[in-house]
């Protein structure tokens, strides 16, 4: 506790289920005061379950071997799909407390995890300047330069707070990897997720004012996830994008279509993928754009 409470800066990096742990700690920690001379404070959340893993994962979890305290120990993790549930709800109290203490927070997602979707590891529900988001990509996964430039766009968006219109979340389950892949702990091998997370707490500005977080309340088990409402998200997010400053989304709008149609996709998610937005292969950008 002396090297804690002595130290100038304080990096805390946390993986999967660590992560809701790193946050509570680091609250606990504040409102007991021993961090109240550090200068500056960081944590890099990677692949964090903020909102739980993937849906329906639990019923494929190889559990037949536990204990039922162990099982009830693993399927507590579920808990946090359920915006209401007492974990939930805990870990947005301790977030508040980070944020009103300006900590740096850095979510770092895998756009391979076969675990935790990206809207879960990135916190897609929570919008608060000290929040930084980016994502993992695996060069063996062979993503398509379509959806690596879609999600940049993502990225960027939210990382300005401006609204993604549920795209994150539509999309999330179309990229997730194979059960018997390493997407979920490969992420924690690559040396610029840490180097991103230093950057974000040492690099920018403190707020000069106190911001509260704004929230939007996600029940993941009762969310439809229809993938017909991709081009209605897609068309939102691309009005989004319009209104960014220094963003040139005519440009943007051009390269995604390109990049769309030189989008060849190989596997059944990707296929269908393509199929729910072939409509962004005919859009005109005076039809998504308001200007």
């Amino acid at each position: 506790m002396d090297s804690i409470s002595g130290c100038d800066y304080l990096i805390i990096a946390s993986h999967s289920q660590g992560v809701p742990i790193a946050i509570n700690v680091t609250s606990r920690l504040i409102n007991a005061g021993y961090l109240a001379h550090v200068e500056k404070i960081g944590l890099i959340n990677v692949s964090g379950i903020c909102l739980g893993p993937f849906s329906g994962l639990d019923s494929k979890l190889p559990i037949k071997g536990f204990s039922n305290f162990e099982k009830e120990i693993l399927l507590e993790i579920f808990d946090f799909q359920d915006p209401n549930s007492e974990l939930s709800c805990e870990l947005r109290r301790h977030l508040r407390v980070l944020v009103s203490w300006n900590v740096k927070l850095t979510f770092v997602g895998s756009m391979n995890d076969q675990f935790v979707p990206l809207y879960s590891s990135l916190n897609v529900v929570m919008k608060h300047p000290n929040v930084f988001r980016c994502v993992y990509i695996d060069g063996d996964s062979d993503q398509p330069d379509f959806l690596i430039n879609l999600m940049n766009l993502i990225l960027i968006t939210k990382n300005l707070c401006h609204e993604d219109h549920e795209l994150l979340i539509e999309l999330s389950s179309f990229l997730a990897g194979e059960i018997n892949t390493a997407g979920h702990s490969r992420v924690l091998k690559e040396e610029s997720v840490y180097l991103e997370g230093l950057k974000n707490t040492l690099e920018t500005t403190q707020l000069m004012f106190e911001q509260p977080i704004r929230e939007s309340k996600i029940n993941v088990k009762e969310f439809n996830m229809n993938q017909y409402h991709l081009p209605w998200c897609m068309r939102g997010f691309l009005q989004e994008l319009s209104e960014l400053k220094h963003v040139d989304e005519e440009e943007q709008f051009s390269v995604l279509q390109k990049q769309f149609e030189q989008w060849d996709p190989v596997t059944k998610e990707q296929k269908e993928l393509k199929f729910c937005m072939a409509v962004l292969g005919t859009m005109k950008r005076e039809d998504v754009i308001v200007v």
